[in-house]
Protein backbone atom coordinates (compact mmCIF):
# COMPACT_ATOMS: atom_id res chain seq x y z
CA UNK A 1 0.00 0.00 0.00
CA UNK A 2 1.24 3.56 -0.39
CA UNK A 3 1.30 6.60 1.79
CA UNK A 4 -1.93 9.01 1.56
CA UNK A 5 -1.51 11.68 -0.90
CA UNK A 6 -2.13 15.38 0.41
CA UNK A 7 -2.95 18.20 -2.05
CA UNK A 8 -3.85 21.80 -1.30
CA UNK A 9 -6.99 23.11 -2.87
CA UNK A 10 -6.55 26.80 -1.20
CA UNK A 11 -3.40 28.75 -0.59
CA UNK A 12 -1.96 32.57 -0.51
CA UNK A 13 -0.22 33.96 -3.50
CA UNK A 14 4.10 33.57 -2.96
CA UNK A 15 3.43 37.53 -1.62
CA UNK A 16 0.80 38.55 0.46
CA UNK A 17 0.05 41.88 2.42
CA UNK A 18 -2.39 40.40 5.23
CA UNK A 19 -0.97 38.87 8.49
CA UNK A 20 -3.88 36.41 8.59
CA UNK A 21 -3.48 33.62 5.95
CA UNK A 22 -5.82 30.67 4.98
CA UNK A 23 -5.17 27.58 3.78
CA UNK A 24 -7.49 24.82 2.74
CA UNK A 25 -6.38 20.88 1.81
CA UNK A 26 -6.97 16.73 1.80
CA UNK A 27 -5.69 13.81 1.84
CA UNK A 28 -6.63 10.97 -0.34
CA UNK A 29 -5.39 7.40 0.89
CA UNK A 30 -5.75 4.96 -2.51
CA UNK A 31 -6.14 1.77 -0.61
CA UNK A 32 -8.37 0.20 1.93
CA UNK A 33 -7.10 1.89 5.17
CA UNK A 34 -8.05 5.59 4.67
CA UNK A 35 -6.64 8.23 6.49
CA UNK A 36 -6.28 8.02 10.36
CA UNK A 37 -5.54 11.40 11.02
CA UNK A 38 -3.33 15.12 9.17
CA UNK A 39 -0.66 17.19 10.90
CA UNK A 40 0.47 20.33 10.09
CA UNK A 41 3.33 22.68 10.55
CA UNK A 42 4.49 26.50 10.46
CA UNK A 43 7.54 27.47 9.97
CA UNK A 44 9.40 24.21 11.41
CA UNK A 45 7.61 24.31 14.32
CA UNK A 46 6.15 21.44 16.17
CA UNK A 47 3.34 18.69 14.16
CA UNK A 48 -0.08 19.25 15.70
CA UNK A 49 -3.07 17.79 14.45
CA UNK A 50 -4.96 20.24 11.98
CA UNK A 51 -8.00 20.40 10.21
CA UNK A 52 -9.06 21.98 6.55
CA UNK A 53 -9.48 24.47 6.42
CA UNK A 54 -6.84 25.96 8.69
CA UNK A 55 -6.42 29.63 9.59
CA UNK A 56 -3.03 31.51 10.55
CA UNK A 57 -4.16 34.32 12.15
CA UNK A 58 -1.14 36.66 13.36
CA UNK A 59 2.01 36.05 10.78
CA UNK A 60 4.59 38.63 11.32
CA UNK A 61 6.18 40.22 8.14
CA UNK A 62 8.75 38.13 6.48
CA UNK A 63 9.19 34.28 4.49
CA UNK A 64 7.09 31.93 6.37
CA UNK A 65 6.62 28.21 5.13
CA UNK A 66 3.19 25.61 5.87
CA UNK A 67 3.61 21.69 5.90
CA UNK A 68 0.88 19.05 6.12
CA UNK A 69 1.19 15.86 6.41
CA UNK A 70 -1.42 12.90 6.73
CA UNK A 71 -0.56 8.78 8.20
CA UNK A 72 -3.42 6.13 6.84
CA UNK A 73 -4.51 3.53 9.38
CA UNK A 74 -1.93 1.16 8.65
CA UNK A 75 0.94 3.61 9.47
CA UNK A 76 1.78 4.98 6.48
CA UNK A 77 3.00 8.40 6.39
CA UNK A 78 2.47 11.06 3.47
CA UNK A 79 5.48 13.69 2.36
CA UNK A 80 5.03 16.60 3.45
Amino acid sequence: LSPPTVSFTLQPSAYVSSTNTDFAFNAVESGMAGVDFIECKIDGGVWSTCTSPFNIPSLAPGNHSFEVQAQDKLGHMSSS
